[in-house]
């Protein structure tokens, strides 16, 4: 057993509003966590005292989540926090006899490890702090990420957060309000090869040895029996899960912790194996567990696994390699995260990697990974640690009651923690009755059911409101095949009531964005599903298996078909909810590229814009693609004709439709079909000369792309640019081959000089200025400037009240 640190990560601030200030903690001992906030940015005189004066003060005892993990959310209740000020905080830790604030902890100084801890305030001795959100819509400032991988390609953007913090610090309007991480924290099911071990390891010394059941026993679920790169087949065959990537699958409850200290601190990291020692031979009981045989690959050899070189002459080991450099880097930048996330109010929500790639996408997928006791344990134990390590922050209230209560008036929240608590102690053999609790309370018993938690949420300001979705859990389906989900099932009236007038602003929360180019919803991927479905029909792939390789999957879950606009009928009665609202931020990742785009709503009222509703895209902030999906974009005649701003527009009615075509005329039968549907959604494009409306529609939208249009003068430095392209009329095929070379140039440029949407890893800011009349929202994308630094070079600004005002869509030949 390795020796654990006091505090194993943290502190995180967490949610904080007028009369509230949470700060997350995780401990390897239990003890009292006392947090006092202080007025203004002070330097400690003490455990729990600066020069400040003191606005609040809170004392809370750890929950028991593992062994020796032991975690407080203390909720300070303070009186009327002024907006738009800075405050600080220290938390003393009571354990093992002694109390020790922050300085004494060691934790406001630069450390000497590696990773090398950074001094939460700045600046040696200096208390961490925060702003306090904005009362007025013009001065608020948020941030956003997602897609943060441990062995992602490039930088880790998240860390560029940490310069922006540390430039408010003498700049309030600079300085970001609250921070929203909008799903894939973690990869549980994509982790670095080097990674596993020091995990497995972590979350051994966390919570203790842990069993998972396997052909109807209960075995110890240690690193030596599920060893690094041969877990995919463990988590295929056992599991039933659909990741492609799950060599290196978190399968314990105590990997999930230990990844999450790891992203979140550099407190608890270890040294990592080297990568030739990661090659060795399978377990004994190896059939058992199914773990990768890939030895059968290389005619019996374990050594020939390593080293035997494919056609381009790389080796396994080469790839390993590789992959531990990226580990290394991500490793590195981890205590200018773990500062940011000390100095930032921050919300967080689950998207799929937390749990496993693909979570809940179908009916399928879910009756089969749930009916799997291996993955089902997979899915519980992903979910124990999202709610320690993430869940509990973004709503303590939810969490706790002070005094005496009854189990009935306990939120199912709270009941999940007392339920944890035993999981904990039953560590190695656990009882049916406690799993049973907490399958119910997560919603994964069978047949699967509702949770009865609530993961949503909701922030409310001074003038304005974030809700949080939890697109994830409450998931309905058409049917009990691979048809696509309805994100939110039966759940839209809890999650997203309805525009009462109450706010200026509604800013909505959505792991996968609400606006997306169609030409992936609604062209590439459905269409790729089908042609990897029959193709798989065909060949019989469907249940065949080969070492290492994940075969027998739909399509959709090959492809992650699971937008919104998946299920039509789904986005327009969300389009139609948030159409309530006159002026409505989305702040969404999940794709892998960033950028933004408005959508304009109408009502029955065609004169009047009902409702602005400004998407803004952040992802990845690890995990940027290849080349091949930016070349799709701006190649396709579906992305070229995005690139020129062509906007996307449609004209629905609840009930019959209201299109009267011209005698004789013909339209497409894809076309025709939708006009039988109910309700009828059709598009405003491309219908006969002389087809009118005999009833008025009952919605309109119109949704575009938004370009940067900051003169290059405004850009910042370094900030990519357009190749200039040279025409030699007496030498028409060498231009012409110039020409072609600067379009491709463009097409595989990751910095895209066109600025409209961002292929790097990235995180957004959000920003808000007045002219007045109303308000303006700017969206800023930062990409890398070099290895260490974001710039902002991509930057889309919309007015909420455009003028003159748009008109409504209208049906139209062409």
């Amino acid at each position: 057993m390795g020796s654990l640190p006091l505090v194993l990560a943290g502190p995180v601030l967490r949610r904080v509003d007028a009369r509230h200030v949470c700060v997350w903690i995780a401990l390897s001992r239990p003890g009292d966590v006392t947090v006092t906030v202080f007025r203004g940015r002070e330097t400690s005189t003490g455990d729990g005292t600066s020069a400040g004066a003191t606005v609040g003060t809170q004392q809370r005892h750890t929950r028991k989540c593992g062994a020796s993990l032991h975690v407080a959310v203390v909720d300070v209740e303070v009186v009327g926090l002024p907006p738009l000020t800075r405050h600080c905080y220290d938390v003393v830790v009571s354990a093992g006899g002694q109390s020790k604030g922050l300085k004494a902890l060691g934790l406001l100084a630069d450390g000497s490890g590696v990773p090398k801890a950074l001094a939460l305030g700045y600046a040696d001795g200096m208390l961490p702090s925060f702003v306090t959100p904005a009362s007025r819509i013009e001065d608020v400032r948020l941030a956003h990420a997602s897609c943060r991988k441990s062995n992602g390609p490039g930088p880790d953007a998240l860390a560029w957060l940490d310069d922006r913090i540390q430039a408010g610090l003498t700049d309030l309007g600079k300085a970001p309000q609250q921070l929203f991480l909008t799903g894939d924290q973690i990869y549980a099911d994509d982790v670095g090869g080097v990674l596993l071990p020091m995990l497995a390891e972590l979350g051994k010394d966390l919570v203790g040895t842990e069993q998972l059941p396997v052909g109807g026993a209960n075995l110890d679920a240690t690193h030596e029996r599920f060893p690094a790169l041969r877990r995919q087949d463990t988590v295929r065959t056992l599991g039933r899960l659909s990741t492609t990537d799950g060599h290196n699958h978190l399968l314990t409850y105590g990997e999930f912790a230990a990844m999450y200290c790891a992203a979140f601190s550099p407190s608890a990291w270890r040294a990592l194996k080297a990568p030739g020692d990661l090659f060795q031979p399978p377990p004994s009981d190896a059939a058992l567990t199914h773990v990768t045989d890939w030895e059968s690959v290389y005619d019996g050899d374990t050594s020939l696994w390593k080293s035997r070189p494919d056609k381009a002459g790389h080796t396994r080991l080469d790839a390993v390699t590789e992959e531990a450099r990226r580990v290394e880097a991500w490793r590195d930048a981890v205590p200018k995260v773990a500062r940011a996330l000390a100095n930032v109010p921050t919300y967080m929500i689950f998207d799929d990697h937390e749990i496993t790639d693909d979570w809940n996408i179908s009916q399928r997928w879910r009756d089969r990974v749930i009916s799997a006791p291996f993955g089902r344990a997979v899915v519980r134990n992903g979910l124990l640690a999202y709610t320690v390590f993430q869940g509990w922050g973004n709503d303590p209230a939810r969490f706790r009651h002070d005094g005496s209560v009854t189990e009935d008036q306990k939120d199912p929240d709270e009941k999940l923690l007392d339920a944890l608590a035993d999981f904990a102690d039953g560590i190695g053999a656990q009882s049916s009755a406690t799993l049973d609790r907490i399958d119910t309370l997560l919603g994964i018993d069978e047949p699967v059911t509702v949770p009865k938690m609530r993961f949503d949420y909701e922030v409310p300001g001074p003038q304005y409101t974030v809700r949080v979705l939890d697109t994830r859990t409450r998931r309905t389906y058409r049917a009990p095949g691979n048809t696509p989900a309805r994100l939110l099932g039966l759940s839209m009236d809890d999650q997203l009531p309805p525009g009462t007038g109450q706010w200026e602003l509604l800013v909505v929360v959505s792991a996968a964005p609400v606006l997306f180019p169609r030409l992936f919803e609604s062209v590439a991927q459905p269409v790729g599903a089908l042609v990897f479905d029959l193709k798989a029909h065909m060949s019989g792939r469907e249940e065949k298996t080969e070492p290492g390789k994940v075969t027998g999957l739909a399509g959709s879950e090959s492809l992650d078909i699971e937008g919104w606009r998946a299920d039509e009928e789904h986005h327009e009665q969300l389009l139609r909810r948030l159409g309530t609202h006159r002026r409505v931020v989305v702040l969404s990742g999940d794709v892998h590229f960033a950028g933004t785009l408005t959508l304009d709503f109408w009502g029955t009222d065609d004169t009047t814009l009902g409702s602005r509703i400004v998407q803004c895209t952040s992802s990845a902030a690890r995990n940027q693609p290849d080349e091949d999906m930016r070349g799709l974009l701006r190649t396709l005649r579906a992305g070229q004709q995005l690139l020129r701003g062509v906007p996307c527009e449609r004209i629905a009615w609840e009930g019959d439709h209201g299109v009267v075509l011209p005698p004789g005329a013909a339209i497409r039968p894809a076309r025709r079909a939708r006009l039988h549907r109910k309700p009828s959604i059709l598009p405003a494009r491309g219908w006969p000369a002389g087809t009118t409306v005999g009833k008025p529609p009952d919605w309109r939208w119109r949704v575009q792309v938004n370009r940067d249009e900051r003169p290059k003068a405004a850009l910042p430095a370094g900030a990519p640019e357009v190749p200039v392209v040279s025409w030699n009329a007496g030498d028409r095929l060498s231009s012409y081959a110039d020409i072609a070379g600067k379009h491709q140039q463009v097409t595989r440029d990751p910095k895209d000089p066109v600025r409209l949407m961002v292929f790097r890893n990235n995180i957004g800011l959000v920003s808000f200025a007045t002219d007045g009349s109303d308000y303006r929202v700017a969206h800023t994308l930062l990409s890398s400037a070099d290895d260490r630094t974001g710039a902002g070079f991509t930057e889309h600004g919309v007015q909420f009240a455009p003028s003159p005002a748009p008109a409504a869509p209208v049906l139209r030949s062409g």
